[in-house]
């Protein structure tokens, strides 16, 4: 389950659950259509059991950008430099660790080094098994 949530990069998981609350305030309202958008394709996708995760993973952009503005406007100048600087560097750290799973930068023999070191399992994709990049699946 871990690796599906790769394709949000985990540690933007602050910054992108800020922007859902945010929806739920009455000052994310008038884009709260996204936040209904996303919980149906959500339940679309895992009541359907074959969707990939991927699919819907460009709305998190959205999100991204809604927990930006909260910090930018919600929180006073002491905190907000604080939290600009340490999402950044964790979102820059675990982006550079991330890369190479994702983006065509080493070798599938150093991709598969890469990602067992990193604890994950990416042979996902049904009958796809022991293959030289990773292979995605859906919700299983």
């Amino acid at each position: 389950m871990a690796e599906k949530g790769l394709f949000i990069n985990p540690v933007t998981l602050p910054l992108w659950i800020s922007g859902l609350v945010f929806l739920l305030f009455p000052a994310g309202k008038r884009y709260r259509l996204f936040l209904f958008s996303y919980l149906f394709l959500l339940l679309v996708m895992m009541a359907g059991h074959s969707s990939r995760p991927d699919r819907i993973a460009s709305i998190y952009t959205f999100f991204v950008a809604s927990g930006a503005v909260v910090i930018e406007q919600y929180f006073n100048a002491g905190w907000r430099r604080f939290s600009q600087v340490s999402l950044f560097v964790l979102m820059l750290t675990g982006g550079l660790i991330l890369a190479p799973v994702f983006c065509p930068l080493i070798s599938p023999a150093l991709l598969r080094n890469h990602i067992s070191r990193l604890g994950l399992k990416l042979d996902l994709e049904e009958g796809k098994k022991g293959e030289p990049i990773p292979q995605y699946r859906g919700f299983h």
